[in-house]
């Protein structure tokens, strides 16, 4: 807005050089808060991994049980 007024000659230009270092500390700003939250999300996943290596469930498995509310325990080949 105050680069527009500037090349306007509607606003000074230290004016415009402020507003413009406040828009890229803003951006800065933003990109460490996001970088921050991915910190804190990569180890809330972590713990919510179970059973992350075992072999997938066969489609046997997962059909037979559909809307029964029970899931099996036993592992096929």
């Amino acid at each position: 807005m105050y680069m527009a007024k500037f090349k306007e000659m509607a606003a000074a230009y230290p004016q415009a050089l402020i507003a413009q270092r406040t828009l890229f500390q803003a951006s800065v700003d933003y990109v460490n808060a996001v970088e921050n939250l991915w910190k804190a999300v990569v180890p809330l996943q972590g713990y919510l991994l179970m059973e992350g290596f075992d072999a997938p469930r066969s489609a046997r498995e997962t059909i037979g049980t559909a809307g029964t509310g029970e899931e099996t325990t036993e592992r096929r080949p």
